[in-house]
């Protein structure tokens, strides 16, 4: 099974950009949301639907704390990138992977 990541970010162009990189290394299950609709998201979708959640940059550090605190709830990795480079995201995609025993 595919590693799920949810991408939360407040540049969407950006997200799509770098979703559509990893879908070309055969990446796939990805969703992105912004932080106004990301709590809605982790809190309604089953358990097991991401198996974690990215905040790019310029997610405030009090909102990323409450939302991986549901997410932490709801057994996800999360990290935090400052910037949206392909490399530290497919990294992170490796890790979780690796994490995850996927």
């Amino acid at each position: 099974r595919m590693v799920h990541v949810l991408f939360v970010g407040r540049m969407k162009p950006i997200l799509d950009n770098m979703i559509g990189q990893l879908e070309a290394k055969g990446h796939t299950g990805f969703g992105t949301t912004d932080d106004a609709d990301a709590e809605r998201e982790l809190m309604e979708k089953p358990e097991g639907t991401y198996d974690a959640v990215w905040f790019g940059p310029p997610i405030p550090q009090d909102v990323q704390a409450k939302l991986s605190a549901i997410a932490t709830k709801k057994g996800m990795a999360t990290a935090s990138l400052r910037c949206c480079c392909p490399s530290e995201v497919t990294q992170f995609v490796a890790d979780v992977a690796a994490m995850k025993g996927k």
